[in-house]
């Protein structure tokens, strides 16, 4: 979780070193055009495989060993927002416009066991792949996934979670965003034989945080 951490604060430095200020749906961000990181074992000591790792990993957010200083999304919260992929109510898309659990296992069809059984039948392959953006419901809404693709890689009986961002609010969901595929991840590889997950390979189209946070932004990076 510390290399978590680490990345946010990196991140939202360079996008307030490097950025450019832009207008977006009236709101002014401050945006860095294609970002792109590796996020490995990201739960440092805990990253193990198996239900244990899983365990760990929840109790660790639920009890708040994980928590980010400065970070607003913690405790209860950020548990809620991590085990989304277990909820049926998020799953079914109930109280919502779409979620990434209701994308990911209820496109109609389950991507996620696609995404396993490409692997458990070639665990080197190249086709678990996974779209969030749904064009036939998507077209017309102003409220789209941010999260669009993601791809399960596993080399070495390593697994690596692909992610494509068409935009991220880094400040407000960068963190809980990575806690959340983590997970995702945790969970894949437990169905893998002998495979671990290894981390994430981060791809962001407008990387940004919104202006009216800039204060905050500061605090989280040091500056004056």
């Amino acid at each position: 979780m510390a290399f978590i951490e680490y990345q946010w604060r990196r991140y939202l430095k360079y996008i307030f070193d490097q950025g450019h200020v832009h207008t977006k749906d009236d709101s002014e961000i401050q945006e860095v055009l294609g970002y792109h990181t590796q996020i490995l074992s990201p739960i440092n000591s805990l990253w193990v495989n198996g239900e244990k790792g899983e365990e760990l990993f929840l109790n660790g957010i639920r009890g708040g060993t994980f928590n980010i200083p400065n970070y607003p999304i913690k405790d209860e919260a950020l548990y809620k927002y991590v085990t989304a992929w277990d909820q049926d109510d998020m799953i079914n898309c109930d109280n919502f416009v779409y979620t990434y659990p209701e994308r990911l296992f209820n496109y109609p069809i389950n991507q996620y066991e696609i995404i396993k059984n490409r692997l458990l039948n070639n665990l080197g392959s190249n086709r678990g792949v996974a779209v969030l953006y749904n064009p036939f419901k998507d077209g017309e809404r102003e409220d789209i996934p941010c999260l669009n693709w993601l791809q399960a890689t596993v080399r070495d009986k390593k697994l690596m979670l692909h992610c494509m961002f068409r935009s991220n609010d880094i400040y407000g969901a960068w963190p809980s965003n990575m806690m959340l595929l983590s997970y995702l991840g945790i969970k894949l590889a437990n169905e893998l034989e002998d495979v671990v997950f290894h981390g994430i390979d981060y791809h962001c189209s407008s990387a940004h945080y919104y202006k009216t946070d800039e204060d905050a932004v500061k605090k989280v990076i040091g500056v004056e």
